[in-house]
């Protein structure tokens, strides 16, 4: 059952009151979470990407006497013995359960990569390249820079450059060669 604004809960822990909204429904931004997964961002801090809350939904159904009338009574008693399944479950909707909220949200990561010019190479002018250099079809920009300049290769990095028609920055650059989304929560509850 997905989130909805007039749903009426009770939230374990604390004043219910504490996690309404101002349209009077339960908000499920303002619950206490448990962490359930959590992932590591570009800045190497861990950040929660999905959680889960307990409620207690009230009865659906409001609970009712007997009739004070013993001919109907009796019909009522009757039934109850010829639908034991139908008052089971009428009984079940007029006491609370208990609910889990979930949250969840997306985050993922892209780092700029590049083509690599040392694929299939298991050295390069004297530098003993590491097994992602070797295989991979492409790197990220520090590694390729390294490799260069470990081999002191000046000429290669700029003739490298030249293929791709890609720019020497002199200096610190603004652009990221990395970057990161990181979605919304998205609140189920079940």
């Amino acid at each position: 059952m997905k989130y909805s604004g007039g749903t009426p809960f009770h939230f374990h822990g604390g004043d219910p009151a504490e996690h309404t909204s101002s349209a009077g429904g339960i908000d499920p931004k303002k619950l206490d979470y448990k962490t359930t997964e959590t992932a590591k961002n570009l800045a190497g801090e861990s950040i929660d990407i999905a959680g889960t809350a307990t409620v207690t939904v009230p009865g659906t159904r409001k609970q009712t006497n007997f009739s004070t009338d013993p001919v109907e009574r009796d019909k009522q008693k009757q039934w109850i013995k010829d639908n034991p399944e139908l008052y089971e479950e009428m009984i079940a909707e007029t006491k609370p359960r208990e609910a889990t909220v979930t949250r969840e949200r997306d985050y993922s990561q892209k780092r700029k990569i590049y083509p690599n010019p040392f694929k299939g190479m298991s050295t390069y002018k004297g530098i003993v390249l590491s097994s992602a250099a070797k295989d991979r079809d492409s790197l990220e920009s520090k590694t390729i820079t390294n490799i260069f300049k470990q081999a002191n290769d000046k000429e290669g990095f700029t003739a490298y450059l030249d293929k791709y028609n890609y720019k020497l920055r002199k200096g610190k650059t603004k652009k990221p060669t990395t970057s990161e989304s990181l979605s919304d929560y998205k609140y189920t509850i079940n």
